[in-house]
Formats: C-alpha cells, sequence, structure tokens
C-alpha cells in the first residue's frame, strides 16, 4: 500500500510591504488575516479532494487523512486552512525558451549552460558543490558564481530586482558578470 502527498499554496499573496529600496524591510504578512487570503486555499483544497476523486486515481485512495472527512464543510474547511497553513517563499519563475536573446537555451533547445548560485566559499559544501557540478557537467558550467548575500535575499522583499536595490552589492556585480558571460558566448 503506498501513500501519496498534495498541497495547495497561493504564489501570489497580497504583501503589505512598505517599498522603499533604501529603508528597512518592513513586511506585515499578515496571513490568513484577510478572506482574499483564506478562501483561495479553501477552494484549492476543494479542487484537490475532487481530483483524488476522480477515477482512475480514486480507485488507489483507501483514506483521506488530511483535512480527513469530519472537514466536510467551508466552516470546518476555514477552521483546518487556519489551524494546518503555514508560510514559505520559495522563488519561482519561468524562463524563455529557443531563439528569443533572454532565451536559456540555444534555439535547438539545448541549455547554455549551469548557473552556480547562493556559494558560500567560508564552507567546504559550497567548494565541493562546484566541483561535482562541474565534473557533472565539464565545459557547461558558467565561471561567474552568485553568492549568498543579505541583499541579494532582500531585494525580493522590495519587489526589485538586485540592479535596482542594490547595484553595487557583491550579488548584483556577479549578476552583471553572469549576464557578460553569457553575452559573450553568444558572440555578442
Amino acid at each position: 500500500m503506498g501513500a501519496c502527498q498534495s498541497g495547495v499554496g497561493i504564489l501570489r499573496e497580497e504583501w503589505r510591504q512598505e517599498r522603499d529600496p533604501h529603508g528597512r524591510p518592513r513586511i506585515v504578512a499578515g496571513h490568513l488575516d484577510d478572506p482574499a487570503d483564506v478562501e483561495p486555499l479553501v477552494h484549492g483544497v476543494q479542487i484537490m479532494r475532487r481530483i483524488f476523486a476522480t477515477k482512475p486515481l480514486a480507485d488507489d485512495v483507501a483514506v483521506e487523512m488530511r483535512p480527513g472527512k469530519k472537514v466536510d464543510d467551508d466552516e470546518s474547511m476555514r477552521a483546518f486552512v487556519h489551524a494546518t497553513a503555514d508560510s514559505a517563499y520559495h522563488a519561482v519563475g519561468t524562463c524563455a525558451l529557443g531563439m528569443a536573446d533572454a532565451s536559456v537555451t540555444t534555439p535547438d533547445l539545448r541549455v547554455r549552460g549551469v548557473v552556480l548560485t547562493m556559494f558560500d566559499p567560508r564552507t567546504n559544501l559550497s567548494t565541493d558543490v562546484v566541483q561535482e557540478v562541474n565534473n557533472h557537467f565539464p565545459g557547461q558550467v558558467f565561471k561567474s558564481i552568485i553568492p549568498r548575500s543579505i541583499r541579494l535575499a532582500e531585494a525580493p522583499s522590495y519587489g526589485l530586482p538586485i540592479s535596482a536595490y542594490a547595484p553595487s552589492s557583491v550579488g548584483a556585480k556577479a549578476y552583471e558578470a553572469l549576464a557578460r558571460e553569457l553575452l559573450k558566448s553568444d558572440g555578442k
């Protein structure tokens, strides 16, 4: 007998934040204070239930562990969401493919290269990762390495790219070097 897990999340919550790039970040997420945060999660769990109740998947589902049978109306679902929802930051995005100048692939859809990020020269792990990635992808790893940086971590809180938030920071300079390296590899 197997098990599976699914989850529901809001990718773009209505953040309550000040956007002064030169001030200190003041994020008051107010998670689940606003029905606009709660209702999409309630709806998402309801959709997830319908998916798991649809054949052929339904044939493999023996029991719903969470939220469980007792959560059977909107009010109890809201209570479940309030009791179990969590917060996480996970950077996501899309990449252009193919012919575009900003594309991460060549026109024949081969990856242009591997970028090493979150490098911390103070740790053996970072050094080991660089070596292993270079061994696995010989000739495909960009020389520009993006370091761990407080400024890089802060920039998304202000909704700004690092080049606008802290243009003279180590992180901004590393991304500039990467951009130059990419352009050079394209012969530009």
